[in-house]
């Protein structure tokens, strides 16, 4: 054991600037009784706290008991109890946790040992023998090791007091908004007054416009030929019919419906809301054969004309609805209302018979 009585931070061990000492306890366990005794008088020079012994299992059973953090300094190989094995009980053994941090020294410096030392927690792993400067540096490295312990240990009973008042506080909220509860549900049972509503003005009534007189689809028969073929003539009534409904549609219809991505969409929403179902944004999104992108552009779209109307859904907030403004399903009204029954079937408006 090399008795280098330099002070820390001297050029032997630089960038250790170690002017004062520390109250932690430092407990020096070594079979040697004479490495334990120089060991724990380089210390006590120093102004450490020592606790020396040469017996580990008399070691062990006096830092059981210690309530404060403290620092281990021990040789690994040591006759029944090792000081791997004096690490291990004091991580495992039963009571409260306790804080420490510790530095193993040994005459053999292999890789499993260093490993081992590792898993269990070690700080410092030294080779004897063991220059007491560098020993210094170690336990000082330990201590603020051990402060910042301590500092994390303060923060979490911090948060834990803060936890316990918000859970109070919650508690304590919870409590009044059940009273509450219970009396508006008793003052529900007692029989109160009915007060008459007042009767509103004729002026200040809503006013409800009446629906529009709804346009019917003409189609003026296409021309055809004398030797016309039954299926020609056929296909030339189906233009004159799409022709027809085209013009009809941009008639009754703004132009912000002009397209085939818009109009998909207002065909959905107007079939849902017919049927008294509550869409989604995504899942109109979803029901059309457009990408969700695309399909999200044409609804803002159509919300900025006033065709259609965006809600958040009371039951799930992080849903928003969309679903026809009253002009559009008036609109829609007339436009479908006005469109012949047999519209888009075989022989629609045509003499021709059906095709097979």
């Amino acid at each position: 054991m090399s008795a280098q009585m330099g002070e820390v931070g001297s050029p032997m061990t630089p960038g250790l600037n170690r002017s004062h000492t520390i109250a932690t306890p430092v407990y020096v366990i070594d079979d040697d009784a004479s490495i334990v005794e120089e060991v724990g008088d380089f210390l006590k020079l120093k102004g450490f706290v020592v606790h020396a012994f040469s017996v580990p299992a008399e070691a062990l059973e006096r830092m059981l008991v210690e309530a404060e953090p403290f620092l281990v300094v021990t040789d690994m190989q040591m006759p029944g109890l090792s000081g791997l094995d004096l690490v291990r009980e004091l991580r495992h053994f039963g009571g409260a946790p306790r804080v420490f941090e510790t530095i193993l020294f040994s005459a053999f410096a292999d890789l499993d040992r260093a490993i081992n030392a590792l898993k269990l927690g070690v700080l410092d792993f030294l080779v004897k023998p063991v220059d007491l400067d560098q020993l210094v540096a170690a336990i000082y490295r330990a201590a603020e090791a051990l402060d910042q312990r301590r500092e994390v240990k303060t923060n979490d009973r911090d948060l834990s007091a803060q936890l316990a008042e918000t859970l109070a506080k919650a508690k304590e909220l919870t409590s009044t908004i059940e009273n509450a509860a219970v009396r508006l549900s008793r003052e529900a049972v007692s029989p109160t007054p009915v007060t008459a509503m007042p009767r509103l003005a004729p002026a200040a009534m809503p006013q409800v416009p009446a629906p529009q007189p709804v346009h019917r689809l003409v189609i003026n028969p296409p021309r055809t030929l004398p030797s016309q073929a039954p299926e020609e003539s056929e296909m030339l009534h189906r233009i004159k019919a799409l022709q027809a409904a085209r013009r009809f549609r941009d008639k009754l219809l703004p132009s912000c419906v002009d397209g085939d991505a818009n109009w998909e969409i207002l065909l959905y929403l107007i079939e849902q809301s017919l049927l008294h179902r509550v869409v989604s944004v995504t899942s109109a999104c979803h029901a059309t054969t457009l990408p969700s992108t695309t399909a999200m552009r044409k609804i803002d779209e159509l919300v900025s004309t006033g065709w259609l109307q965006k809600r958040p859904d009371p039951s799930d907030r992080r849903r928003t609805l969309i679903a026809p403004t009253d002009l559009c399903r008036d609109r829609m009204r007339n436009y479908l209302l006005g469109l012949p029954v047999n519209i888009g079937t075989p022989g629609f408006e045509s003499p021709v018979p059906a095709l097979a």
